[in-house]
């Protein structure tokens, strides 16, 4: 549920001036984009999810992944990763807001999109990071894309600690609607229309 590519479409509407198309429809922008990329990221990731669950489960003993412990853990891991597949979309419409007004390219939202990978253990787990970064990673937003989702699965961050890191998820997503909002209603405001 890491923020990944923005649909190409989304973007192609932001370049060749169709976002004023969609203006002019009554809807709300910042819905009607978020909804179409969880509708994406929800489509395309939960039948893979699935089937890497199932072949997991199947290996040898010494590679196998397990169950949770309890079923309280599964229903605490089940609600982080709904709440990681919002925090990664309200992520990827404020990187949308971003490039809005970007006339050079998409240079900025794939620095963005780095960032949030890197920083939610995509390339290195959390735990393998220096121990004077601990405090920071634990907090900072990106651990709730993956790493907490992960560690409430196995069991890394036992039951009586996940309503801590459900709790920051949330208030993560609250953060990033608001300033995505925000955003969204000032370049709006002096958006340049590439093309138009």
């Amino acid at each position: 549920m890491v923020a990944g590519g923005i649909p190409g479409d989304i973007i192609a509407a932001i370049d060749n001036g169709d976002v004023w198309i969609s203006l002019c429809r009554p809807l709300d922008l910042y819905m009607h984009w978020y909804t179409n990329i969880l509708s994406r990221r929800l489509g395309g990731n939960w039948w893979k999810a699935l089937i890497v669950l199932a072949v997991a489960l199947c290996l040898p003993t010494a590679y196998r992944i397990g169950l949770p412990d309890s079923a309280l853990g599964f229903a605490l891991f089940a609600l982080s990763a709904i709440a990681a597949a919002l925090l990664s979309v309200v992520y990827e419409m404020l990187i949308v807001t971003v490039r809005m007004d970007v006339s050079w390219g998409s240079g900025p939202m794939y620095l963005l999109q780095m960032m949030a990978y890197a920083l939610s253990g995509g390339y290195l787990p959390l735990q393998l990071w220096p121990n004077f970064m601990q405090g920071f990673l634990a907090i900072q937003p990106f651990a709730g894309t993956m790493d907490s989702p992960l560690r409430l699965y196995i069991g890394t961050i036992p039951p009586a600690q996940a309503l801590a890191a459900i709790t920051l998820q949330i208030g993560w997503i609250c953060v990033f609607v608001w300033a995505g909002r925000i955003l969204l209603c000032r370049k709006l405001k002096n958006v340049i229309v590439q093309g138009g």
